[in-house]
């Protein structure tokens, strides 16, 4: 399944022969208000999951006609489950926030299977404290009431999330002044524990997080100078190994 920002249907595509095996048409799904003068008629799918036979997909809705110049997310956004046996649309759940932006991560938490994805709504160029990372129950197929780490908390837009465990998680948080900040957080409790990491606008980027069984938590950093990968072990006090990126 390969979904497609631009488009109003999944591609099915067959990886061993890279042939075409179908569509799905998720044209319904676009928004149905606008700000500005013309709707643009796309859903605006983002990340997927696949898991036990259903097929998780992000649709932020867009309003690419809003009159600021950027795609505002004036609509509520959308988690579709689609079955993966009849290739149809099964279930929608709309989401506390808006826009979807950051991968979906399947963890444990609280007892039960959740999927937990950072939703930001208005960002970057439109950026307010009004979003947060959410967590949508697969065992009773609803998200989790409330944010598991909001942005009021985080001071900033929560770009990508990755869980370790009830009690801690990691966020990528950017500020209006475009500073960029590595949060720890408590998930049980929503507050924040910590800065691993601060880095100034003129310092790129960071590219997302990523968290391995081990417990080392690793980010892109898209330096102008020396780009590459940073590593910091969470079992150590989120001590960072590599004193500049690999």
């Amino acid at each position: 399944y390969v979904s497609r920002y631009n488009r109003t249907s999944i591609l099915i595509v067959n990886p061993s022969t890279g042939l075409l095996g179908g569509l799905i048409d998720l044209s319904d799904y676009c928004e149905t208000n606008t700000n500005g003068t013309t709707l643009d008629n796309l859903p605006e799918m983002n990340q997927m999951f696949l898991d036990s036979g259903r097929l998780f997909v992000q649709l932020q809705r867009l309003d690419r006609s809003d009159p600021s110049g950027f795609y505002s997310p004036n609509a509520s956004s959308l988690l579709l489950e689609i079955d993966t046996l009849t290739d149809k649309v099964i279930l929608t759940h709309a989401f506390q926030s808006r826009n979807p932006i950051s991968k979906i991560q399947k963890i444990e938490l609280f007892g039960d299977p959740h999927l937990v994805m950072a939703v930001p709504d208005k960002q970057g160029f439109l950026s307010r404290n009004d979003g947060g990372v959410e967590a949508f129950n697969l065992k009773t197929k609803s998200f989790r009431s409330g944010f598991l780490y909001s942005e009021t908390e985080a001071g900033g837009d929560i770009l990508d999330v990755k869980i370790k465990n009830d009690t801690l998680g990691f966020a990528f948080v950017l500020d209006s002044s475009f500073n960029k900040y590595i949060q720890s957080f408590n998930p049980s409790s929503g507050k924040k524990i910590s800065t691993i990491a601060y880095f100034p606008s003129s310092y790129g980027n960071i590219s997302g997080l990523a968290l391995s069984k081990s417990g080392k938590l690793y980010t892109g950093e898209s330096t102008f100078s020396k780009p590459g990968v940073a590593i910091y072990d969470t079992e150590k006090n989120n001590l960072r190994l590599t004193s500049t990126p690999i």
